[in-house]
């Protein structure tokens, strides 16, 4: 082979080399490219659904229908592991004096079994002794969203108690029996209630004599709502949240706060 040919051939190469490197350097900046376009979707995309999250979370009515479906778990799991047995509106002392709300009782299945372990039962709720764990804060699940800044201890989730309710004073009732005298899905567990002052560790819920007025004029006394495009939002003993209109009867709103009474209820009367 001749000089000449050999330079031929070795630039030939080079050329070839050349132009197999700038394809490959011009496929990887497009990789990259394409990479970063990606990148920008998927994190617009995120940031997008954070948004519509945070809009979602944030309304207080969506607040309060997640608390009272995290309620209905922890009160399914307490009755499974107590004969079907409801809890206590309150824990009393020996002479019938209220030492500590349902709400304590549940804490272990809110994931706040932490807090609960803190807790001295046979000292009222109030006492020094259990001032850090009942006094300091309130759990996500109980927390009144219209609370004011310096007392976030406010709770909106009462019980409705008396005689005739499924938290009477004399005991805890079962849910069996509930099932077969009024039913499960149109008895009142717990509700909804604005503006009640009542601190969440506090054994103090709703007592039936205050059901005689609509939840609209409820407010401060009864179930009630601090929303205005909506009404309140209350848990059956049959797990299922539903909305009492604002302009309930208070016939219908006794008929189902009892567990007993015979009356029927249909869902177009509340």
């Amino acid at each position: 082979m001749g000089h000449a040919e050999k330079n031929s051939e070795e630039q030939a190469s080079i050329r070839a080399d050349s132009v197999d490197g700038q394809s490959k350097h011009r496929r990887g900046g497009w990789n990259v490219v394409l990479l970063m376009l990606f990148c920008c979707l998927a994190l617009g995309m995120v940031l997008k659904l954070q948004s519509g999250m945070s809009r979602r979370i944030g309304r207080p009515g969506n607040d309060q229908l997640s608390q009272l479906r995290a309620v209905a778990v922890a009160v399914s799991n307490y009755v499974d592991g107590n004969q079907r047995i409801l809890p206590p509106a309150a824990l009393a002392d020996s002479e019938g004096r209220p030492l500590h709300s349902w709400r304590t009782l549940l804490l272990p299945l809110l994931d706040e079994r932490e807090r609960f372990e803190q807790v001295d039962l046979a000292q009222p709720w109030d006492s020094s002794r259990n001032k850090t764990a009942l006094r300091q804060g309130c759990p996500e699940t109980y927390r009144s969203f219209s609370s004011p800044v310096g007392n976030p201890r406010y709770t909106s989730i009462f019980a409705v108690t008396g005689e005739e309710t499924v938290f009477p004073p004399d005991g805890p009732i079962s849910m069996d029996d509930i099932m077969h005298a009024d039913g499960l899905s149109t008895t009142l567990m717990f509700t909804e209630a604005h503006d009640l002052k009542v601190e969440w560790a506090e054994p103090r819920d709703i007592p039936f004599s205050s059901l005689n007025a609509a939840p609209a004029e409820l407010s401060g006394r009864g179930p009630s709502t601090a929303a205005s495009d909506r009404g309140v939002f209350v848990l059956f003993c049959d797990g299922h949240v539903a909305t009492l209109s604002p302009d309930t009867n208070p016939a219908v709103l006794r008929a189902l706060a009892t567990w007993n009474g015979g009356e029927a209820v249909s869902p177009e009367e509340f």
